[in-house]
């Protein structure tokens, strides 16, 4: 903001995961000045995460620069003529869920496909890794880890759950902040060919969800989702998680952190058929072996932080940074656009209108408040849904069920082709 001239803000973001890209994108659509860096020291240097439901993609087109491709390109399901589809099986024999539609407007995406379109023209700068932030009047620096450092008037933090920028606006460690769910997870990850007919198993896995699917049971939730079908067709990648109530889940001695493959795989098969899933919502772990079964311990943390010290700061947070969400009800994502579309619009505005800087701190002030409060909420829900105290199995709070944005609906079970014999290549 430095001087008290209006002028455009260069802004520092600080995240090149799907919070930070959507803001670098609506910031250059506007023509407001801006760095991108990220802690990763290529685009494939980790796993971006598997696949996200995403609402509002075709809104978010005419803020994006014209060079950026279609974000429907990423769609997980293609070159499947599928719409994207999350599917419920709470007790009782019911199913409900969210469906592309109209009414309904939904995409799940593949990440590594969303961030290829999404670098369309961003200059990301790889391998910055901050690890401090000096703030003085006027102007903002991010000190990283390589030696070298940015300075802007804004800095955005965009970089996620472990946010080395709420550290510095909040003054406390992330392990003093964040709260681990008292949630045991196992994981696997399965690739099923396409043999070409619409009954074979790929087949009838789309059929229980097109692109994802959750079985719920008391204290329990399995989930079953589609990562991405190959460019060709010919095959799809799954994952799956069982989800279990663990209220020793972040203890150093939780069993889950040395068990073998093996021992995950045994208790996945045993633990299901205990809580009553219907074979065919597990038929995926079943015709697997413990070779599926991933190494990695994961817990999920969030944290309900309902403000943040804004006053006189060059500095906000956006996504996961400001309100880390897990993704029971699949809004963390959206979340994190529709803040870096408020944030560009703002910045947008001032520019164009020529707004000093007292009147701007103000309106980022203002932003900051507003992203924490919402947040704050769908965090709250998020934990809700996984933990029993709302969500379809025990509704509570008079919360409705919800996913990728939308209330969920019965849908029935397709019947129709799912034209598998009938993929091209693209």
């Amino acid at each position: 903001m430095g001087s008290t001239a209006p002028r455009s803000p260069h802004v520092l973001i600080i995240g090149a995961g799907i919070g930070g890209l959507f803001l670098a994108q609506f910031l250059r659509k506007q023509g407001v000045p801006f760095s991108i860096f990220e802690r990763d020291a290529s685009p494939d240097a980790r796993f971006p995460g598997w696949a996200i439901g995403l609402n509002m993609l075709d809104d978010f087109a005419s803020f994006m620069p014209d060079d950026v491709p279609p974000l429907r390109d990423a769609n997980h399901l293609l070159p499947l003529d599928l719409p994207s589809q999350f599917i419920m099986y709470p007790p009782g024999g019911a199913r409900i869920g969210v469906e592309d539609s109209p009414k309904t407007p939904c995409v799940r995406v593949n990440r590594k496909r969303l961030r290829e379109l999404l670098l369309t023209g961003v200059p990301v700068q790889w391998g910055k890794k901050v690890v401090s932030i000096d703030e003085k009047e006027g102007t903002v620096t991010a000190v990283f880890e390589d030696g070298t450092s940015a300075t802007g008037d804004l800095l955005v933090g965009a970089d996620g759950t472990w946010s080395k920028t709420r550290e510095h606006v909040l003054g406390r460690s992330n392990t003093e902040t964040l709260e681990p769910l008292p949630m045991a997870m196992i994981s696997g990850e399965v690739t099923i060919p396409n043999d070409g007919t619409d009954d074979g198993v790929l087949g009838q896995q789309l059929r229980l969800g097109h692109s994802s699917y959750i079985a719920i049971r008391p204290g329990t939730t399995f989930f079953c989702g589609v990562d991405r079908m190959t460019p060709s067709g010919d095959a799809a990648s799954f994952y799956w998680f069982l989800y279990m109530r663990d209220d020793t889940a972040a203890a150093a001695d939780n069993w889950l952190r040395t068990a073998t493959k093996e021992e995950k795989y045994k208790h996945v098969m045993s633990f299901v058929e205990e809580k009553g899933l219907e074979p065919r919502h597990t038929e995926i772990v079943r015709r697997g072996s413990p070779t599926d079964v991933t190494e990695a311990f994961s817990l999920y943390y969030d944290a309900i932080l309902e403000s943040f010290p804004t006053q006189g700061r060059h500095i906000v947070l956006i996504g996961d940074a400001a309100h880390p969400t897990t993704p029971f009800r699949g809004e963390g994502g959206i979340m994190a656009i529709k803040d870096a579309l408020q944030l560009s619009n703002l910045l947008g505005k001032a520019a164009e209108k020529g707004v000093d800087e007292a009147t701007l701190q103000g309106q980022l002030e203002a932003f900051q408040d507003e992203v924490a409060k919402r947040g704050a909420a769908v965090v709250q829900m998020s934990r809700n849904a996984i933990l029993g105290t709302g969500g379809p199995a025990n509704p509570a709070n008079n919360q409705k069920p919800r996913s990728w944005g939308f209330e969920v609906r019965p849908i029935p079970e397709s019947t129709g082709p799912l034209g598998l014999g009938k993929v091209e290549t693209k």
